[in-house]
């Protein structure tokens, strides 16, 4: 065990040197990246807050748009990337549209919600829908490493189609070892076809599984048990401990944490932030994850100060993201990110002090105005 350990520490450090990549860093998140540095083969993020803060499109800024433009920015560290997205609650279109409007707003500075883009309210305009098609072929080519299934909802089924991929792309070896006199056949190590390959495998939102008989009792498990056979299971003792593919799943914090608070204290902002306690449905999965993160908005209670930042002047474009639980380091660390939800964008703030952050509500004020 120690020389395989030593062998692993061994080889990333002779990558490093070889300009080769042990990890897709958050290229557009430096302050997060001080310690969450990326996605990180086999290792289990999950991702909570509460119901509209905007969790799903975190998700996709941190997990499919940064990888995707790391791995194509850099062509010569040869990467290959996977990215499997069970989408529980949008449909492939809602996924698409909602990368159409942010391709819009980085590309092409043109805002443009999703709302919008269906026509529900007005036409939307003709040079809109050019710079659309123009759109065609990168979307074109992030289909070849981003795959939406929108159709498969219980955990043995999501499993089997991350386990079938598996299958097509590496070899999974068993060795025999004695129980009881007898040889018996023991899975060993999984062995990808390119070590290169990063497969990242996200569930966009947990408590939305379909509930399923467990093998065992041949009984209807409960949304607690379907969620955990998924999270222990399947998650942490197969695809990302034995796979060491990435895992991602999405979970709300329970309806309690979203009741508005009719008191002053300085407790306040800790009894509605994020929290491992707050987990829906099932708080457990917090042992399985490697890493929490939480997504807040202070604005929807009213609160006119979060770590230093005017929340009066950004108002409902911010964003705290915490570092709930983190396995690679330091834990309860905090940054305030900035929210387009028409657009579906975040990027981080400056420091809540700094000149920078001046510029930033000079510019909201006048748009304002």
């Amino acid at each position: 065990m120690f020389d395989e350990t030593f062998n692993s520490i061994n080889e990333s450090a002779e990558n490093h040197d070889k300009g080769l990549v042990n990890n897709i860093p958050f290229s557009n998140f430096n302050k997060l990246a001080k310690h969450v540095p990326g996605i990180v083969k086999g290792l289990y993020y999950l991702v909570t807050a509460s119901s509209g803060v905007g969790k799903t499109q975190l998700t996709k800024k941190l997990f499919v748009l940064e990888p995707y433009e790391y791995v194509k920015k850099h062509p010569e560290k040869n990467l290959k990337l996977k990215i499997l997205y069970f989408a529980l609650e949008e449909s492939k279109e809602e996924f698409m549209l909602g990368l159409i409007s942010n391709r819009l707003h980085t590309e092409y500075n043109v805002d443009v919600s999703v709302i919008d883009l269906q026509s529900f309210t007005k036409r939307l305009p003709t040079r809109v829908i050019e710079l659309i098609k123009e759109c065609r072929e990168y979307f074109s080519d992030f289909e070849k490493y981003v795959e939406v299934i929108d159709s498969i909802y219980n955990p043995t089924g999501i499993y089997k189609y991350v386990r079938e991929y598996s299958n097509k792309n590496g070899t999974h070896h068993y060795r025999e070892i004695e129980i009881g006199g007898k040889p018996t056949k023991i899975y060993d190590r999984y062995e990808p076809n390119n070590p290169n390959e990063f497969v990242i495998v996200i569930t966009d939102h947990v408590s939305l599984l379909q509930e399923e008989k467990d093998s065992v009792t041949d009984r209807m498990m409960s949304k607690h048990q379907t969620m955990s056979k998924w999270s222990a299971d399947y998650c942490r003792k197969q695809i990302s401990k034995h796979f060491k593919y990435t895992v991602v799943n999405v979970q709300q914090q329970e309806a309690a944490k979203e009741k508005q608070e009719f008191y002053r204290g300085s407790s306040i902002e800790s009894k509605l932030e994020p929290s491992l306690d707050g987990l829906a449905d099932n708080k457990l999965l917090q042992r399985d994850a490697l890493v929490v993160l939480g997504l807040f908005a202070p604005d929807r209670y009213e609160i006119k100060k979060h770590f230093k930042y005017d929340i009066t002047t950004l108002k409902d474009n911010y964003r705290s993201i915490k570092i709930l639980k983190n396995r690679l380091g330091r834990p309860n660390l905090k940054c305030g990110l900035f929210f387009d939800g028409k657009t579906n964008d975040f990027f981080e703030l400056p420091d809540a002090e700094s000149e920078e952050m001046d510029i930033i509500y000079e510019k909201l004020n006048n748009r304002k105005t």
